[in-house]
């Protein structure tokens, strides 16, 4: 039974797949655009996967896909090449996907498996055959890629704490500040307070005597990124020491000393234990699957007909 997760990756990762009903081709889509170990797919297929994953709001009156940079194009191309590898493999090592897991999909949708999609009594049975051998094929690769290719990846707790050793720099928290505040309603009167701090008055006296917050001019240390904009923004010259002018936020007046910067804080492990899982995971994951397609390429026999697409197909730059 596939996971739910791959239920719900399965059709934004993978679209169209070879097998689906086709309608009547369109000048030129009856074109071979790929074949794989004898198994032809035409080009009218490539164009319902280019349908099915940038969605119709931008098509032609036509019905063709809304037309995008070549380069955009080659490398939706390069995916559906990559996904008839996959499903052909998927195929000869006897991978099925259940009618259960077609429904557990479907319900997890919110999908029916009829959706008429035409109104034609015949339209709509062949867009709905299209549909269910859409979303077979789509399942099919995605439970392969589980069950074959990804099964043994894996992220150990070691491999998590060493990236977080080895990596300090990015799990740092944003930078902290000891400071003192006297915050009052008029600005009449910060002003004044303002004044007399020049001329040398106690900073706690005066915030003793006058301020609204409850710290009552006490020394608090807060992250910088927590405090408002404006806030930081009168606080980012400061120096240690230096009281700032009178700063209004939201309509009350704040003067501020900072008393310190203590610098940036280091994060807890296990604050940030999954975003590091997640990282490395989907890592291993990508370099696992480049493998495996690489090695399909030289296990089964691919042949691409370039000269078939609508546009002038441009290779990846290599990094």
């Amino acid at each position: 039974m596939l996971s739910a997760a791959s239920l719900l990756l399965a059709a934004s990762v993978l679209g169209a797949a070879p097998g689906c009903a086709r309608a009547a081709p369109k000048t030129g889509a009856d074109k071979p655009v790929v074949e794989v170990d004898s198994q032809v797919i035409y080009l009218d297929e490539f164009q319902q996967y280019l349908r099915d994953t940038l969605g119709e709001a931008g098509e032609e009156e036509t019905g063709e896909p809304a037309e995008s940079d070549a380069a955009t194009s080659s490398r939706l191309f390069d995916q559906f090449v990559e996904e008839q590898l996959l499903l052909t493999q998927a195929r000869k090592e006897g991978i099925q996907v259940s009618d259960a897991d077609m429904q557990a999909y479907l319900d997890a949708q919110g999908l029916n498996e009829t959706t008429p999609e035409a109104p034609e009594q015949a339209e709509q049975r062949a867009a709905a055959e299209r549909f269910q051998s859409r979303v077979r094929s789509s399942l099919l690769a995605q439970k392969f890629k589980d069950d074959v290719v990804l099964k043994d990846v894996k992220v150990t707790p070691q491999e998590v704490e060493q990236f977080f050793r080895e990596h300090p720099a990015e799990f740092q928290a944003v930078s902290r500040l000891v400071l003192r505040q006297i915050l009052v309603d008029e600005e009449p009167l910060a002003r004044r307070i303002r004044s007399e701090l020049e001329q040398g008055a106690s900073f706690q006296e005066l915030a003793e005597r006058h301020s609204l917050a409850p710290d009552r001019g006490r020394a608090v240390q807060y992250e910088e990124g927590d405090l408002p904009e404006d806030l930081q923004a009168a606080l980012a010259p400061l120096v240690e020491g230096q009281t700032s002018d009178v700063v209004n936020s939201g309509g009350r007046y704040h003067v501020f000393r900072l008393e310190g910067r203590p610098g940036k804080s280091q994060q807890a492990l296990d604050d940030v234990r999954g975003r590091i899982q997640f990282m490395l995971l989907r890592g291993k994951m990508n370099e696992a699957m480049a493998r495996y397609l690489e090695e399909l390429r030289t296990r089964l026999t691919l042949r691409v007909y370039y000269e078939n697409l609508p546009f002038s197909y441009e290779a990846e730059p290599q990094s």
